[in-house]
C-alpha cells in the first residue's frame, strides 16, 4: 500500500517548541522526531525504468548506517548528467519522467533513494538527506562517461541539491531547484525569532541554513516556484531570493502561473518545463549558446540585456519577488532591432528581478503574448472543467444526496424498530404513502431532477472537450473527472445497464492508456502512477457483467493484473537493499 503524499516542511509549531525544550534540557534526539513527522518514504514499487523503456546501470553507495541505491541513465555521447534530489515522499519512481525527458534531450540522468526510502537501507533521517546526496554525488562524478553534473532538487530536494553544492562547489556544474526554501524560516514562521535561532544553532544541520550561503554558490542555478504554492509558499523564500540578489555568479527564476507545489509545475507545463530545463543544461553543460536575459528593474520599469543577442524578438517572461515577497509576472516581446524597457510599477524597489524566453509556443497579444502549446491548452482545459464540476454538479448532487441519505437513515431505524417490535411490513413504502420521505416529496423530485440535469449537463461538455485536440498526455486526466460524473449518475439511477457499458467502455478505451503499467505523470498531488485509481480488472469485469462478450478480455487482464503483482513482486526482491 503506498502511503499518500504528505508535504510538511516542519512539525507542527507546538511539537518543534517542546522539542527544543527538551533539547536544551535533556538532550533528547529531536531530529528522530523531525524525521518521523517529516519524511513520507515509500518503499513499494509500481512503476519501474523497465515499463519506461530504460536501460539503467544499477549502482550502490555505502554511507555510514546504510546502503544507498540508484540507477544511472545513459544517453550516448552524453555532455553531462542530470542528478535529480526527490522531496520527502515518494521514491525514484515518481522521478522517472525527469530521468527519461533528460536522457531524450541527449544527458545521462541519476536517480537515487535517500536512505529508508524506496531500495534504499538504513531508517529516514532528515539529518542523512544532505550527507546522502554528497555521497551519491560524489559517485556519480565518479562514473566514466558522466562528463559534468547538474543538480536538481525538487522541494525538499532543492535543499538537498543546494546544501551538497556547498559542500562540494567543485563537483558541480550547475544547479536547478523548484520550490527552494529555507527551514529556518519555516521554524522561524512557526515558532518566532527565538526559536528559530535556537533550532538553528543548536540542532539543525548547518546545510538547512540556506539562506546563510546560497549566494555565495559559484554555479549557475535556475529556480522555478509556483506562484499558487500552498505548501511553501513563494513569500516565505524571501530572505533567500534577498541573497541571491547579491549572487555574483548568475542566476534565473521562472514563476510558473497558476502552479501549486511540486510537482505541480510539471504538471501544468509539461513538456514547457522540460525545454526550459533542457536548454538551461545545454548551455551550462553543454556550451551551447541561447540568450539568457540580465534583468534590472529602475524607476517602474525592466531593462533586459540578454547575454547573447537573439536574431528575432523573441517572448520574455519577468519574474519579480517584490519587497513583501509576492511574486509578480510580466509578458513582454524583446525586439533586438528596439530593445525597450517593460513598465512593471511596483511601490517599493524588488527583493529580485528575473527574466527567461518563454518555453513553448506562443502567440502575440498586444505588447505581451499568451501560450498556444497543446499540452498547457489541453491541461488548462481539463482543469477549468474539473475545478468547475464543484459548483456545476457536485453542489446539486449534494443537495439531493444529503437529503436521500436522511430517507434512508429514517428507513432503517423504521424497520429496526418495526422487527423489535414483530412487526411485518415495506418500511420504505409505509414512509413514501404518508409523505415523510423527504425524498418522495415535491421538493425531493426537483432536487433529483436538478442534479439529473447537472450531470447530463456536465456529460455533455466532457463529450464535448475529447472531442477536441486533446494532448495525449492530458486525456487519461479526464478519466477521473469521467468517473465522478458518471457515479453521480449511476447513484441518480441514469444509467441502465447498456448504458454503463457502453460509457464504462468509453472510460477504459478512449481515456485510460493501453499500458497502463507504463503510465507515470511527474504532475500534480495524485501522482498517477501506473493506472492511478482505475482498478482496470475491475472495469472489465464490470463490463462483462453488463456485456457477456467481454468475459474473455476480463479474464485476460485479471491474470495480466496477476502476473504484473508478480513481477512487482520479483523485481522488488532483486532491487531492495533488506537492511
Amino acid at each position: 500500500m503506498r502511503l499518500p503524499p504528505v508535504h510538511c516542511p516542519l512539525p507542527p509549531a507546538h511539537s518543534v517548541l517542546g522539542l527544543l525544550l527538551l533539547s536544551l534540557l535533556a538532550g533528547c534526539g529531536v531530529m528522530e522526531e523531525v524525521s518521523r513527522n517529516n519524511l513520507h518514504p515509500d518503499r513499494e514499487y509500481t512503476v519501474v525504468p523497465e515499463d519506461l523503456g530504460l536501460a539503467y546501470e544499477p549502482f550502490d553507495v555505502a554511507v555510514p548506517g546504510a546502503l544507498l541505491r540508484g540507477w544511472f541513465f545513459r544517453s550516448p555521447n552524453a555532455p553531462g548528467t542530470l542528478l535529480v534530489c526527490g522531496g520527502n515522499s515518494s521514491n525514484m519512481q515518481l522521478l522517472l519522467p525527469i530521468a527519461r525527458a533528460a536522457v531524450n534531450a541527449g544527458f545521462n540522468a541519476a536517480l537515487f533513494d535517500y536512505r529508508g526510502f524506496g531500495v534504499s537501507g538504513g531508517e529516514p533521517d532528515v539529518e542523512a538527506i544532505v550527507p546522502d546526496t554528497v555521497a551519491v554525488l560524489e559517485a556519480v562524478r565518479a562514473r566514466p562517461g558522466a562528463g559534468k553534473v547538474a543538480l536538481y532538487g525538487i522541494s525538499l530536494g532543492s535543499v538537498a541539491a543546494v546544501g551538497a553544492a556547498h559542500e562540494r562547489p567543485e563537483l558541480v556544474d550547475a544547479i536547478v531547484v523548484e520550490a527552494l526554501f529555507s527551514p529556518y524560516e519555516q521554524l522561524k514562521k512557526e515558532m518566532g525569532g527565538v526559536a528559530a535561532f535556537l533550532g538553528r544553532a543548536l540542532v539543525f544541520p548547518g546545510a538547512w541554513s540556506v539562506e546563510s550561503y546560497v549566494a555565495e554558490l559559484p554555479q549557475p542555478m535556475l529556480l522555478v516556484h509556483g506562484d499558487r504554492d500552498g505548501i511553501l509558499p513563494i513569500e516565505d523564500s524571501l530572505p533567500i531570493y534577498e541573497e541571491l540578489a547579491e549572487s555574483a555568479a548568475p542566476r534565473w527564476l521562472w514563476v510558473p502561473e497558476e502552479a501549486g507545489h511540486a510537482p505541480g509545475v510539471a504538471a501544468r507545463y509539461g513538456p514547457e518545463y522540460d525545454a526550459l530545463v533542457t536548454r538551461f543544461l545545454e548551455r551550462w553543460l553543454t556550451g551551447i549558446e541561447s540568450p539568457w536575459f540580465a534583468a534590472r528593474w529602475e524607476g517602474g520599469e525592466v531593462r533586459l540585456a540578454p547575454d547573447k543577442t537573439p536574431e528575432l524578438p523573441v517572448p520574455v517572461q519577468i519574474s519579480v519577488i517584490a519587497a513583501d515577497g509576492t511574486p509578480r509576472v510580466a509578458r513582454a516581446w524583446y525586439d533586438p532591432a528596439r530593445p525597450a524597457p517593460v513598465p512593471l510599477p511596483l511601490d517599493a524597489p524588488p527583493a529580485f528581478v528575473s527574466a527567461v524566453v518563454v518555453p513553448g509556443p506562443v502567440e502575440r497579444d498586444g505588447d505581451g503574448w499568451v501560450r498556444t502549446g497543446r499540452y498547457v491548452r489541453s491541461y488548462a482545459a481539463w482543469r477549468t472543467f474539473d475545478e468547475g464540476l464543484e459548483e456545476s454538479l457536485m453542489k446539486p448532487f449534494r443537495a439531493w444526496k444529503i437529503p436521500h441519505g436522511q430517507d434512508e437513515i429514517l428507513e432503517r431505524e423504521l424497520r429496526e424498530r418495526w422487527k423489535r417490535e414483530g412487526r411485518d411490513g415495506d418500511a420504505r413504502e409505509f414512509l413514501e404513502r404518508n409523505g415523510i420521505l423527504r425524498d418522495a416529496t415535491p421538493e425531493g423530485r426537483k432536487r433529483q431532477e436538478a442534479a439529473r440535469a447537472a450531470c447530463a449537463a456536465a456529460d455533455g461538455e466532457l463529450r464535448r472537450l475529447l472531442a477536441e485536440d486533446v494532448h495525449p498526455d492530458v486525456r487519461p486526466r479526464y478519466a477521473s473527472t469521467a468517473r465522478r460524473i458518471w457515479e453521480c449518475l449511476d447513484a441518480l439511477g441514469g444509467l441502465d445497464d447498456v448504458t454503463r457499458a457502453r460509457r464504462l467502455r468509453l472510460f477504459e478505451l478512449d481515456l485510460l492508456p493501453p499500458v497502463p503499467e507504463a503510465r507515470l505523470e511527474f504532475g500534480d498531488a495524485s501522482w498517477r502512477l501506473g493506472a492511478g485509481p482505475f482498478d482496470v480488472p475491475g472495469l472489465r469485469d464490470r463490463l462483462a457483467a453488463a456485456d457477456p462478450s467481454h468475459a474473455p478480455a476480463a479474464a485476460e487482464w485479471r491474470d495480466r493484473a496477476a502476473a504484473r503483482r508478480r513481477f512487482l513482486q520479483e523485481w522488488l526482491a532483486r532491487n531492495a537493499v533488506t537492511k
